[in-house]
């Protein structure tokens, strides 16, 4: 059903959502973006002070899928709430531990390990964070998915948006250069609305009385693949932003450090806004999936090209060519996690689509904060390289799974006639 209504939209399990994504991919970019700042405050001088804090989000990365594992048994098998509850809570206790934990100065070599492990609990939770939010607040909202799955994006790209925001405000200097510690405070107030919020929804029904019981047969590990595909895709744009861009603008010359890190600023702010009107595009083309589909195209036909206006367009060129390439990846991004609720089974969906997810995500982002230590490498044609591939894999998936439904469709009314 293709409606985006907001008519009965349960707004305090939206609000709480959109609360505890935003604060997962905050509390995500702003780790990256002041791992300068961390490395010196944590570790000792004589390591590397850029190379420990990476060490640290890589581990949060491959905790990714083994917390998606651990909190979706816990809300397929008891309740999405629960699994929510402990999910937010965790992550809000180490973004707040960041903010208030003493240096190295103060605790020598003891506030290096405690930083990473704030980095395991953090990976960890937002594995059984990002999607299984989505899930709980389209189950909630059965008549508003489109919408409401936008939604759950916008804020995960609004969390980057103030990270962003607030770590060009300490990197330029409007903010003084201990301000950084209070980012992670701010983020944890976020955590902690979120939390109280929930506390006062009702968690969904039993998934054990409403679907059958996952089987692992091709279908459903082609399902499971092509959420991994996409989880890639969306490590790979991310990256593009953050990776990409600032570092290719700087090279030009044309383009001040100041430019850069705000076109990447204006850059979420326009996804988190375009990302709202998932369901009203959705209705527009009558499918979700021809949208996705149409983000993935239009995605690979315009990366390209904004990599060469880059050298050839005006600052303020750029700006606008900007809001066109967003409006592009909101189609990709806001329609998915709909999308993910309509191939699996009540019962098993939150393991199935947490862990393809995260592990989509997971691999790609190693391996590309691995190969950037080569100073080297070509860092957008790598990202093109694996964008691509892995949109077309989608397509070729997507096509099957969708030829598989065909099928099963044409039968029923055969078995019924027999």
């Amino acid at each position: 059903m293709l409606t985006s209504s907001k008519s009965s939209l349960d707004k305090r399990v939206v609000a709480s959502v959109y609360l505890s994504n935003g604060l997962e991919f905050f509390d995500y970019t702003l780790f990256g973006a002041l791992t300068l700042q961390i490395g010196h405050a944590f570790f000792a001088p004589d390591h590397n002070a850029l190379g420990m804090p990476l060490l640290a989000f890589c581990l949060s990365l491959v905790c990714r899928p083994l917390g998606s594992l651990l909190f979706g048994y816990i809300g397929d098998r008891y309740s999405r709430l629960l699994s929510l509850q402990l999910s937010v809570a965790f992550m809000t206790l180490s973004t707040l531990t960041v903010g208030f934990l003493p240096g190295f100065e103060t605790l020598g070599s003891l506030a290096g390990v405690v930083i990473i492990l704030t980095r395991v609990v953090q990976g960890l939770s937002a594995g059984g964070e990002y999607n299984t939010a989505a899930i709980f607040a389209i189950e909630k909202n059965p008549n508003s998915g489109w919408f409401v799955s936008g939604l759950v994006t916008s804020a995960a790209f609004f969390g980057m948006f103030l990270a962003l925001l607030f770590s060009f405000l300490v990197q330029h200097n409007f903010l003084p250069p201990w301000f950084w510690r209070v980012g992670f405070i701010l983020g944890s107030t976020i955590g902690l609305s979120a939390f109280l919020m929930r506390s006062h929804s009702s968690p969904t029904k039993s998934v054990q009385e409403t679907a059958p019981a996952f089987h692992w047969d091709l279908a459903s590990l082609k399902k499971c693949f092509l959420i991994f595909l996409v989880g890639g895709q969306s490590s790979c744009m991310a990256y593009f932003a953050f990776v990409v861009i600032g570092p290719k603008l700087k090279g030009v010359g044309t383009f001040s450090p100041f430019q850069s890190d705000l076109l990447a600023v204006f850059m979420m702010l326009c996804m988190a806004f375009f990302c709202l009107f998932t369901g009203r595009i959705t209705k527009f083309f009558k499918s979700g999936e021809k949208v996705l589909k149409l983000g993935m195209l239009g995605l690979m036909a315009s990366f390209p090209v904004f990599m060469f206006s880059i050298s050839h367009l005006s600052f303020e060129m750029l700006l606008l060519e900007v809001i066109g390439l967003t409006f592009l990846m909101a189609f990709q991004s806001g329609t998915q996690h709909n999308y993910y609720q309509l191939l699996f089974s009540k019962s098993t969906r939150q393991r199935a689509i947490s862990v393809s997810f995260s592990l989509g995500v997971g691999v790609v982002s190693t391996l590309t904060i691995t190969l950037m230590k080569d100073l080297s490498f070509d860092t957008f044609s790598y990202h093109y390289f694996w964008f691509s591939t892995l949109s077309l894999l989608s397509f070729l998936v997507m096509r099957s799974i969708e030829r598989e439904k065909l099928g099963i469709l044409n039968k029923e009314p055969q078995r019924l006639s027999a």
